[in-house]
């Protein structure tokens, strides 16, 4: 599988016109590594098949604030496993601060996102099961051997998105800039298409 060496060498190769990283100097290599990384990051929000997450956490008795997961960038969505399950409704921060306060804890209907946490309403009268799914982040790419799956999947797309930068910000060329960005946004689109045709066809439940 590529990985983080086969991603430098060719955006070395396609901007700089070199063999691989190796033949530029250390200081234009570096800034090819960290273009790349930027490229991961300005696309990690992006809703893929490749990025997203199940994470599970069991809530405490009487706690309503909780950490959100190190990984988690986006599009949180919570629910609670016990039965019978339930998916808890999203609101602003700003909502749940304003409701006049529960006359008692109890099973937890809303939540909201504040800070880098998550917030329950009302605030669990015990110990449940918790759900959280949402798209993640992944560690910098640091050494050559490394990958995972943005030098996989979307190798296309941050080959192209590094490229654009580098040519931008390196190299001041506004049309191959420009150029490389378009590819980009081709290919994140594809991924786009490929996302929706790897999700399951939802079913119309019938009328009763």
């Amino acid at each position: 599988m590529p990985n983080f060496l086969r991603l430098q060498d060719v955006v070395a190769s396609e901007t700089r016109f070199v063999n691989r990283i190796s033949d530029l100097q250390p200081e234009e290599g570096e800034q090819i590594r960290l273009h790349i990384n930027e490229a991961i990051r300005a696309h990690q929000k992006d809703h893929f098949w490749f990025n997203q997450q199940l994470w599970e956490r069991a809530t405490e008795t009487n706690k309503e604030f909780y950490a959100l997961p190190a990984d988690y960038v986006a599009g949180l969505t919570v629910s609670i496993a016990d039965y019978p399950r339930s998916k808890l409704i999203s609101k602003a921060n700003d909502t749940i601060e304003g409701w006049v306060p529960a006359a008692q804890n109890g099973r937890p209907q809303f939540y909201a996102l504040f800070a880098n946490q998550y917030r329950l309403y009302p605030i669990p009268d015990a110990v449940y099961q918790l759900r959280l799914w949402g798209i993640r982040s992944f560690d910098d790419l640091v050494g050559d051997t490394d990958e995972n799956p943005w030098t996989n999947e979307a190798f296309e797309l941050i080959r192209e998105a590094a490229k654009e930068r580098v040519f931008y910000s390196v190299l001041h060329d506004v049309e191959k800039a420009g150029i490389a960005g378009q590819a980009a946004a081709t290919r994140r689109a594809g991924l786009i298409r490929e996302t929706i045709l790897r999700q399951p066809r939802q079913e119309i439940e019938p009328f009763l």
